[in-house]
């Protein structure tokens, strides 16, 4: 239930709703508790269901697949016919004056849909005549509520005004709140309470006429998409409420919406089988005070303290959540176990992961139990449960719990694994946007699990299958996944789940009740295995899943829609367990500032695992460069050329090299007289080819051919595709600014009068040819064509080519009669020859999809198939059929022993993307079966700042032997499309990097180099390795910072230090890299000694000895004990607190730790507070505050009085004197007890000097005064 102070609360400040939701999901009022308003036409929570609380009963209707996951949430649709909530009818008329107010999370990204409608019905145009609208991110990605002003019946969208300016993409997938204010003059629109903009208009909600329709979630556009995401408290007044009162309602929404979600959000976890004291929250996540009340505090106190019995018992909590007066309360059922059943119960429960890091704890106690560990590996975990990980990789260890309380014993066995010290995290999370590039797996690293680096361009690595058994059997239905979950499988592998959807958010019943499931070997390939039911008509939520170490199965958890936990079992996720109700994986949030990213959950990965990750992943770049070393003998001759013909190599951050060509200072060189014998330096720089963006503006599908030392420019005009144009130049750069050759024209009429794409130069035999397509007369009829160069022609004149020949099938048939055959592209492998073709089917129908061939042809005719066409791609990733579902526009590459095809995917937009296939070279290539798929794109709009829809491209080797990839991209907002080009690196797994930009290509201070030349007989080869040393924190025995500065020092008389590699445990190394004299390095984890292993590198390639150096990490700070420490002291007694420090690793640098003794009445009356310091030597420091009070009372005083009072009946005297006025003070009686007091201190100051020394005479007296009232 639901209350409020009945007193008017104002906030002291403005909470902001993106903070306090982010991605999570919140609660409205609940309806029972909702007031009236006098102005309200109907009010909906959207919690439950879609009644309205105003008491106008103007209750929803559900069109479509609703449910209340995240308050209403729609899944989307292709169009207007489903998935949305409808209103009734009328609700809107003659209202000239409202208020509409919701809160919203889109998960629909920017586009041409409706949130929120009413209006007219459509028209025979498919279009509302009259209407308002509201999209929280239009195509601009902006705020849109508009309203139309006039009357258009095929365009009313022209018509429309409205609030359009402030962009909202930040929102996305996150709780904003919304308001529109219309009036019958104007439109003002809100976010999160603070105004954003007001327009004009002149047209009123009367003029619509009667019978309006309203939506939540779509419009009358009929052929517009539903709209994705959720919605909650969703409020429409009659009246158009001031800035004030739209601020008051987001105020006020968001105490109750803060208020719930922090009660939704509140769990003590499984309480039906209780053993142990509950922790019970106090504060909530928006900052609510929580408050409790036990039913039954011989149970279970308000404290969460249980009292086991020998009998079940049963009690309920009942917790009060506050913020800013408003209250809700929320009942729990406690169920404590017997005392005969604790073992057995906790037995149950008791569960570990299956990888254990050095930073998990093994229980030892659970409630009133004990539970104590054999472990078959001692070294890796001990009996006390501690972990001591292994340097390398993963390490089995068998372990068993024995669980005990009273006469009580019962044992579990686990078999774990544990993982490296210092081992790496990936995150697995998707993003916000509701595509189908977004709804996919992205990866994320991080060394220390807290802060994450987004891998591959914050882009998509996984993506679910388009299901082709589904819909079109040719076209199929495109579909995407969220919340994916990676855990490790039996075998150490990896698993991933997630759930599947449409493109457009919705999910068949078996989707609803299944899990997506994929397994990988590294977590950069993937094996879809396909959807796994867990036998449920419940929607399946948010399912997790990993390996339990105790029964040797997979254990799946999920909830429903409604938020109830249920879990499967399997062995091997063909066979099933029924669903039950329950959840016992603890799932810590991930916290990550990566973009727009949803995080699902992070895995504990090895250091190699890592590498291999994000090598493949992450960003490849320039780390050194070498120099060279030239010896020549005496009278040798040593030219400029050859020089200029030597290389250097540089290396990258994945482990790769490259040879590049060097720009030698040719006046350095002539200005050595080389016939002398001695050392001769040159230096040069790196041969780079900066590549102009977009340097051919107006063509796409690009082509570039060396062809008797000149290189050809063939590509498709983007001037209606009307003919061929082809550039010659000695180099590719100067293809930019070649004259243009027109080689053919389409015909005026009949075959080849339409358009022409994508043509393409192959050498074949010697003889040159161009691939390219041909309408006949339309676009959707092109097909493909073969054209030959006339031997001895020039290929930049027309009349030197031979009539364009169509493509024969092997039966000599035309390749295609009814659909496109396109992008046909020719390459030669181990002396057979291909073609790879794109083939789409009729335009309009279901075949329309397109598809990759390949077929051997005859090389003299090679317009001839000689085999039957194989399909080897179709589109079936998410991001290949994005905007349309294409893939197109291959071409071959061949490195080392592996066969690429690069195509391209998607729309002919910014969504434009290169893919690959590879395949073994001794492999039958006609075979599909050879071909392996990546599962995401090489190259995309992310790839390249500034460079949007890369794609149809096509490889050659420039004048130096480097490859470059010729492609199009196209400006942002759209429009023709422009010729770039690039270098193609290697990486160190031999496939090829398509962003090579020359800023990582080489890095700044890597690109100017060193050529040492030697000259003479003396002279010879160098094979001495550098001589060095090294030191750690400039030589510091110990450490509290695992990183630390090494310092280097390295010489070598011949061909100089050149490069150097670091290890931590002298078996895992870093990459070469360039040598520098410091270096920051990161110790494993764990205290205790540490080594560094170094090794040097020269310019010929000799290597150093290993170089160690020791070093203690200690991170542990200094124990300071107070040996005899009380709280208090009466002032007769004696203080004697010993300090005493505790440091086993490095020892005790420096302290401030002096023992605090003597007799209580010489310190002061009252608190006595102390400081302690202690350093080691690491520099950890302890700094400890502590205090005890002196205090004085009748008795103590009377203790001291006797103590001091050398005189026995003088002692008798004042003693009885202070019990009388003890007697007088426990009565009350302050003037008996003052005067008994002062007659106290008449008697000691008389015997000051004589019975009692005149110091303690004064002491006494002054506490004496203490004691007055």
């Amino acid at each position: 239930m639901i209350f409020k102070n009945s007193k008017l609360l104002v906030l002291a400040a403005i909470l902001l709703w993106s903070s306090l939701f982010s991605q999570q999901a919140i609660l409205a009022v609940e309806e029972s508790k909702v007031g009236n308003d006098e102005h309200l036409l109907a009010h909906y929570p959207l919690i439950k269901d879609l009644k309205d609380v105003s008491g106008n009963e103007k209750h929803g209707e559900a069109v479509g697949n609703i449910t209340y996951t995240d308050g209403l949430t729609l899944p989307g649709g292709t169009n207007s016919n489903t998935n949305y909530v409808k209103l009734p009818d009328g609700l809107f008329d003659h209202q000239d004056s409202l208020t509409i107010s919701t809160w919203l999370k889109s998960n629909t990204g920017s586009g041409n849909y409706s949130a929120l409608f009413f209006g007219t019905p459509a028209n025979a145009s498919k279009v509302p005549e009259n209407y308002w609208l509201f999209n929280p991110t239009n195509p601009s990605g902006n705020f849109k509520s508009v309203f139309t002003n006039s009357l258009n019946s095929s365009a009313p969208w022209s018509t429309e005004v409205g609030v359009t300016s402030t962009n909202t993409t930040a929102n996305n997938g996150k709780w904003t709140h919304y308001t529109t204010v219309i009036t019958p003059n104007s439109v003002t629109g809100y976010i999160n309470g603070e105004k954003i903009g007001t327009v004009n208009k002149t047209r009123t909600t009367s003029d619509f006429g009667t019978e309006l329709n309203a939506y939540i979630g779509r419009s009358n556009y009929i052929n517009d998409h539903t709209f994705k995401g959720s919605f909650q408290d969703l409020r429409i007044y009659g009246d158009a409420l001031d800035d004030m009162n739209v601020s008051n309602v987001y105020e006020e929404s968001v105490n109750q919406l803060s208020l719930h979600q922090d009660k939704n959000n509140l769990t003590l976890g499984d309480t039906s089988t209780v053993f142990g004291n509950l922790s019970l929250p106090t504060k909530g996540s928006n900052g609510s005070t929580i408050s409790w009340k036990s039913s039954n505090e011989n149970i279970i106190s308000n404290a969460g303290v249980i009292t086991l019995s020998d009998e079940e018992q049963t009690a309920k909590l009942t917790a009060t959540l506050e913020i800013n007066g408003y209250k809700a309360t929320k009942e729990f059922t406690i169920t404590l176990v017997s005392l005969a059943n604790v073992t057995e119960t906790i037995e149950k429960k008791l569960y570990i992961p299956y990888v254990l890091t050095e930073d998990d704890e093994l229980p030892t106690t659970s409630g009133v139990a004990s539970i104590s560990w054999e472990s078959s590996d001692m070294s890796i975990i001990d009996k006390d449960g501690n972990i001591h990980s292994p340097s390398e990789g993963m390490k089995e260890v068998s372990l068993t719990a024995t669980i005990s309380y009273k006469d009580q014993q019962t044992k579990k066995e686990f078999h774990v694994k544990v993982i490296e010290s210092s081992a790496a995290y990936i995150l697995s999370y998707h993003r916000a946007g509701g595509s189908v590039v977004t709804d996919a797996m992205h990866l994320g690293y991080s060394e220390d699990g807290e802060n994450y680096t987004a891998l591959n361009n914050n882009t998509g690595v996984l993506f679910a299958n388009a299901d082709f058994n589904a819909g079109s059997a040719k076209e199929g239905l495109t579909k995407k996944l969220v919340n994916p979950y990676i855990f490790r499988m039996k075998d150490g592998t990896f698993g991933v789940i997630a759930t599947r959807s449409t493109k457009g958010g919705s999910q068949s019943q078996a989707e609803q009740s299944s899990i997506l499931l994929f397994k990988s070997e590294d977590l950069i390939s993937y094996e879809e295995v396909g959807l796994v039911s867990l036998n449920t008509n419940e929607t399946v939520v948010k399912p997790i899943a990993e390996y339990d170490p105790s029964s040797d199965e997979y254990r799946i958890e999920w909830k429903t829609s409604t938020g109830k936990s249920y879990f499967n079992t399997t062995q091997d996720f063909k066979t099933v367990s029924e669903p039950k109700e329950g959840a016992k994986f603890q799932i810590n949030e991930v916290n990550t500032n990566i973009a727009n990213s949803i995080p699902s959950n992070r895995i504990v990965v090895t250091k190699a695992e890592a590498k291999v990750i994000t090598k493949k992943l992450a960003k490849v770049t320039n780390t050194s460069v070498s120099n060279i070393e030239v010896n020549v003998e005496n009278n040798q001759e040593f030219t400029f050329a050859d020089l200029k013909n030597m290389k250097v190599t540089a290396s990258y951050s994945d482990g790769s090299t490259a040879e590049k060509f060097v720009n030698w200072n040719e006046e350095q060189f002539t200005q050595n007289d080389f016939s002398m014998p001695g050392t001769y330096s040159v230096s040069g720089t790196v041969k780079q080819t900066d590549y102009p963006k977009e340097m051919i503006k107006g063509y796409a599908d690009p082509n570039v051919i060396k062809y008797n030392d000149k290189y050809y420019l063939i590509a498709t005009s983007e001037s209606g595709f009307n003919y061929l144009d082809v550039r010659e130049a000695d180099t590719i750069l100067d293809l930019k600014d070649a004259p243009v050759n027109r080689i053919f024209n389409r015909n005026p009429s009949g075959e080849l009068s339409g358009s022409l794409w994508a043509p393409e130069f192959h050498i074949i035999d010697g003889d040159l040819y161009v691939f390219f397509a041909g309408g006949s007369p339309h676009w959707y009829t092109v097909q493909s064509y073969v054209m030959k160069l006339k031997d001895g022609g020039n290929p930049i004149s027309p009349s030197d080519w031979e009539t364009p020949k169509r493509v024969l099938k092997k039966d000599g048939e035309l390749l295609s009669t009814s659909g496109l055959t396109y992008d046909m592209t020719y390459f030669e492998h181990k002396n057979e020859h291909y073609v790879i073709y794109n083939y789409g089917g009729p335009a309009g129908t279901p075949d329309e999809i397109s598809t990759l061939l390949i077929a051997k042809i005859n090389p003299e005719e090679p317009w001839k198939l000689t085999t039957e066409p194989v399909v080897i791609n179709k589109p079936n990733f998410g991001w290949e059929r994005l905007t349309t579902e294409v893939v197109e526009g291959s071409f071959i590459l061949k490195h080392g022993d592996k066969v690429f095809l690069t195509y391209s995917a998607s729309g002919v937009d910014t969504t434009y993307s290169i893919g690959m296939l590879t395949a073994n070279e001794e492999s039958d290539l006609l075979d599909p079966a050879s071909w392996t798929k990546n599962s995401y794109p090489l190259l995309n709009s992310e790839s390249v700042p500034g460079e949007y829809g890369p794609g149809h491209n096509s490889y050659t080797l420039d004048e130096d032997g480097n490859l470059i990839n010729i492609y199009h991209t196209m400006p942002a907002g759209g429009g023709q499309r422009n010729i770039s080009a690039r270098i193609v690196h290697w990486s160190t797994d031999g496939t090829p990097v398509l962003d090579m930009i020359p800023e990582r290509e080489i890095l700044p201070e890597n690109r100017t180099v060193t050529a040492t030349i030697i000259v003479g007989e003396s002279e010879q080869k160098d094979t001495e390795s550098p001589v060095g040393q090294v030191s750690l924190n400039s030589g510091a025995e110990y450490t509290n910072e695992r990183t630390v500065t090494l310092s280097l020092e390295a010489t070598d008389d011949s061909s100089g230090v050149h490069q150097v590699r670091y290890s931590t445990d002298g078996k895992e190394w870093t990459d070469w890299e360039a040598y520098t004299t410091s270096k920051e390095l990161k110790l494993p984890s764990e205290d205790g000694e540490k080594t560094v292993f170094v090794e040097f590198k020269d310019q010929a390639g000799n290597v150093s000895e290993t170089y160690q150096e020791k070093i203690i990490l200690d991170t542990t700070a200094p124990v300071i004990q107070l040996i005899g420490h009380q709280d208090s002291y009466s002032i007769d007694s004696s203080i004697t607190i010993t300090c005493k420090i505790v440091d086993e690793l490095s020892g005790i640098a420096s302290k401030e730790c002096p023992n605090v003794e003597g007799p209580a009445y010489k310190f002061e009356v009252g608190v006595n507070k102390f400081t302690t310091l202690a350093t080691d030597k690491a520099g950890n420091t302890t700094e400890v505050e502590f205090q005890f009070t002196v205090t004085v009372d009748f008795d103590s005083l009377s203790r001291l009085t006797e103590a001091f009072v050398t005189k026995q009946g003088v002692a008798d005297s004042l003693t009885k004197k202070l019990q009388t006025a003890k007697a007088s003070a426990t009565k009350g009686n302050t003037k008996a007890l003052n005067g008994q007091l002062n007659a106290y201190n008449h008697q000691l100051h008389a015997q000051s000097g004589k019975a009692i020394a005149e110091q303690d005479s004064n002491l006494l007296r002054s506490f004496a005064d203490l004691l007055k009232k």
